[in-house]
């Protein structure tokens, strides 16, 4: 039978006889049948194990070897097997000699049974047994019956030869199962390695964990050792004093014994220590609660002190301010670029020198040429040309150095005043660089000035915020007047032409109301910090208008505006602030016949030079003072500037130079207009705070 080969059967491996089976061909060999009574003996059917169950899908087939006729009814037990029917015990197979289980199964199968009783056939005597003599008796008619152990004999090696074939099968069936155990163990392994890798990445969080559990724990432990050494210093000195009480207790006590009057006296005078170091202890806490409520009303005090503080700063910033001058002006030389000096041979020589003992507020122009006389008459002689500002800028200084003088006026503005800069010259003398810096929309070491005094704004207002309990509101907008037509810079260009998705185009007028310039239809965006004004200004950049002239590759053809709107409000004091920062960025002055513009670059230029010549009629006029009209009105850069020009504003001109001698004299076209602008008196700046 299968379930004697190698010592056990198929059951004990955990395997279903037909999965093992399948794809092999067994014997075709009958088996001989066993009746169903006898089947006791023989091996429960061999069952799937649950991994070889989860590969094949197939449904469990259950194969049954009957016992041959012969064992039916047998009762003795002391065969071992069906191989020792018919053998001498002397002949029979030993135990030594029986094939290991472990030769056959993995390991980890262990076999049900290394050996199994078969019942004996009915009748059949043991090896050796005498058979009784009638047994040997021929039947009648001369031919002998075969006997019932030639029956047996004869049964045996049917068996025999089934057998060995079904263990032919059973080997390539143990093949069969030993290739998918391998199969199972390595997907076992992998499986297992995945396992242990989560495992080392839990050791390593669990390692950190610790690591961060010893800290905590040495930390607490050093607090607690701290908390115990005071405890400690504590206890010893309530020791001490209670060794000093001790001491003094026995030598009451000693007197008492011998004056019972004199121990009542002193207990007496005990009690009143006592009772004064309760007044003590008393009298200490009252102190303590009075200096407590001594440092509030001080930290109280101390808090009116900032405020009145604030307010005198703010007082005596503005009246510095009104003492340099309501108009400041501050003119800046850039430095030459690497091809103009290659195209004057390596001459990096200009017409501007800055005289010593000025403070940095004069200005030199050498070398200009004086009047020549056409008709052979005598001519004048080279000059020098001196100019006086309240600041002036070399070539060599930087943005940040430029910023620390404006950053006076960028405060003036979170206070509650209008303020307005503005940036004059010439086209490609460093207008636009000086006011948005090599890239508006990041911040770098050559931030202009509306990235550098957003950013102050921004610093400035989280402070009063903090100190005085304003809470800020700031509005921007950007737009600029490109031939006398206003755009806004936050819309796209769609918005200002009809066309499928806009059937008006928009339009920007400016009204005067409150001494505050107003640009109707205008795109006011509220920020909330200095990455959102960048990411204005970098859209603004993108749609403002530029175009290459003979004077410069990329040259601004419109005057850009950047408005910030400050709006404070303090609760506590009912006190509102308005504050406003105008920022402005010119279109650049230039004769048609150097820039030799046509078309549309002509009729930009001329646009640009008549707003530039009326911004100087009203400079003039303001320069007359009295009763003298000002043509405010002329253009539409002189209405937007109308409040900053007056003495609802403080206002402040950069006069940009190009330091090439070719264009020498553009450059002293604004030096006198700037020193024109220098000499204007437009009165004291108001500022617009209110209470509520």
């Amino acid at each position: 039978p299968l379930g004697h080969v190698g010592g056990t059967s198929p059951t004990s491996r955990g395997l279903k006889f037909s999965d093992r089976v399948k794809g092999f061909e067994p014997s075709s060999r009958p088996t001989p049948s066993i009746p169903a009574r006898e089947f006791h003996s023989l091996p429960v059917p061999l069952q799937h194990s649950t991994q070889h169950s989860a590969l094949h899908h197939d449904e469990p087939e259950h194969v049954y070897i009957e016992e041959p006729e012969v064992f039916r009814g047998r009762a003795d037990p002391s065969y071992d097997s069906v191989e020792s029917v018919g053998r001498a015990p002397s002949k029979r197979r030993s135990e030594s000699k029986r094939a290991s289980p472990a030769a056959v199964f993995p390991p980890t199968a262990k076999p049900a049974s290394t050996r199994v009783r078969s019942p004996q056939p009915p009748g059949l005597k043991k090896p050796g047994a005498r058979v009784p003599t009638s047994a040997a008796k021929l039947p009648m008619g001369g031919k002998r019956r075969p006997t019932e152990l030639e029956q047996a004999k004869e049964t045996v090696d049917k068996l025999k030869g089934t057998v060995s074939e079904q263990k032919r099968d059973i080997a390539l069936l143990e093949e069969k199962l030993v290739y998918q155990q391998t199969e199972y163990e390595e997907e076992l392994n992998r499986q297992h390695e995945e396992a242990q890798k989560m495992v080392d990445d839990l050791s390593h969080e669990l390692e950190a964990l610790e690591v961060q559990k010893n800290e905590v724990i040495t930390r607490l432990e050093g607090e607690r050792n701290q908390a115990k050494a005071e405890v400690q210093a504590k206890e010893t000195e309530l020791v001490q004093q209670k060794k000093m009480m001790q001491m003094r207790i026995d030598s009451i006590t000693e007197e008492a014994n011998n004056r019972i009057g004199e121990y009542e006296e002193v207990i007496k005078k005990f009690q009143e220590e006592v009772a004064r170091l309760e007044g003590i202890v008393h009298e200490r806490d009252t102190t303590i609660a009075r200096i407590e409520k001594e440092r509030d009303d001080r930290y109280q005090q101390y808090e009116e002190y900032l405020m009145i503080g604030e307010k005198s700063r703010a007082e005596l910033h503005n009246a510095l301010v009104e003492l340099k001058g309501n108009i400041r002006v501050f003119a800046r030389v850039r430095p030459m670029l690497e091809k103009e000096v290659a195209a004057k041979g390596g001459d990096a020589s200009t017409h501007f020198e800055y005289p010593e003992g000025t403070d940095h507020k004069g200005l030199n122009v050498v070398g200009v040429q004086g009047h020549q006389s056409v008709m052979g008459g005598k001519s004048e002689p080279t000059k020098t040309l001196p100019f006086v500002f309240n600041k002036v800028f070399g070539p060599a200084t930087s943005q940040e150095e430029v910023f620390d003088e404006v950053a006076q006026l960028v405060q003036s503005a979170l206070d509650g005043y209008k303020v307005c800069m503005f940036a004059y010259g010439q086209t490609g003398s460093g207008k636009t660089f000086t006011m948005e810096g090599p890239d508006p929309g990041h911040r770098s070491e050559n931030s202009g000035m509306i990235a550098r005094s957003v950013n102050q704004i921004f610093e400035n207002t989280q402070w009063k915020s903090k100190q005085s309990g304003f809470t800020f509101k700031l509005l921007c907008s950007f737009v600029e007047i490109y031939n006398e037509t206003i755009y806004d810079l936050l819309n796209s260009k769609e918005c200002y032409s009809t066309g499928p998705t806009n059937d008006k185009a928009i339009k920007h007028e400016v009204r005067i109301q409150d001494n505050e310039a107003i640009i109707t239809n205008v795109q006011e965006e509220e920020v909330t910090s200095q990455e959102h004004v960048y990411e204005l200004l970098k859209i603004a950049n993108e749609n403002r208008k530029t175009a290459g002239t003979k004077m410069n590759e990329r040259a601004s053809r419109s005057h850009s505006v950047f408005i910030m709107k400050i709006r404070g409000w303090n609760e506590a004091t009912r006190q509102e602030i308005n504050g406003q920062l105008n920022l402005i960025d010119l279109a650049g002055s230039e004769r048609l016949a150097k820039s030799q513009a046509e078309g549309d670059r002509l009729r930009e230029t001329q646009h640009i030079n008549k707003s530039l010549a009326c911004l100087g009629d009203v400079i003039a006029a303001l320069a007359k003072g009295g009763d003298t009209h000002v043509p405010f009105r002329q253009s539409k850069l002189t209405h937007l500037l109308q409040p900053s020009m007056t003495n609802a504003s403080k206002t402040l001109m950069f006069v940009n130079l190009n330091p090439v001698p070719d264009h020498l004299h553009e450059s002293i076209c604004s030096l006198r207009f700037a020193a024109k602008v220098n000499s204007c008196e437009i009165g004291i700046a108001k500022r617009k705070v209110s209470n509520k």
